[in-house]
């Protein structure tokens, strides 16, 4: 399927199922082996939902982070629409074992739906010996979503602040 350890497909049926419960509707989870045209505008899409201009990549910065190592990338489908996607890998240029989360966004808020994909997401990567989560972000939305807070929910602390308000965090098992 994608260049990962074990993507266990089971288990992340069981976040269709959660994520179905919640919207009340068919959702299933789509995970590309090759970043086509398609998938390329399916995340642009979902990034300029999400993201403010300077934090979008370019074609060739998506294509590049496509490459990395134990890669995990998926989408959220509702009906024929992507509704959310997920980025991440094995921090780059590091000695360490920590999932680098690159991406994760969803065009519907408010729903859990990004809570739900943490929630697999920190369990998936304790199962696949990863030592724990790295992110780059920033302290709130432009939405005026604290996101800070909003990761520390999930166990999160900042390793890194700098003057425009841009953190790094991480999630230590």
């Amino acid at each position: 399927m994608i260049k990962m350890t074990n993507i266990n497909p089971s288990y992340w049926k069981n976040l269709e199922i959660e994520l179905q419960e919640k919207l009340q509707t068919p959702m299933k989870l789509i995970f590309p082996d090759r970043l086509t045209k398609k998938f390329m505008n399916w995340y642009f899409n979902i990034e300029r939902a999400d993201f403010r201009e300077d934090l979008r990549y370019t074609k060739e910065e998506l294509q590049t982070r496509f490459q990395y190592s134990k890669r995990l990338f998926f989408f959220v489908i509702k009906g024929r629409d992507p509704i959310a996607v997920l980025l991440g890998y094995r921090e780059p240029n590091s000695d360490s074992n920590l999932f680098y989360l690159d991406t994760i966004a969803t065009i519907i808020a408010k729903k859990g739906i990004g809570a739900s994909i943490m929630k697999y997401l920190i369990n998936w990567t304790k199962m696949n010996g990863f030592t724990g989560i790295k992110l780059d972000t920033e302290l709130s939305t432009e939405r005026g979503i604290l996101l800070k807070t909003y990761y520390e929910k999930f166990g999160f602390k900042v390793i890194n602040e700098d003057e425009k308000g841009d953190i790094t965090m991480e999630c230590r098992f």
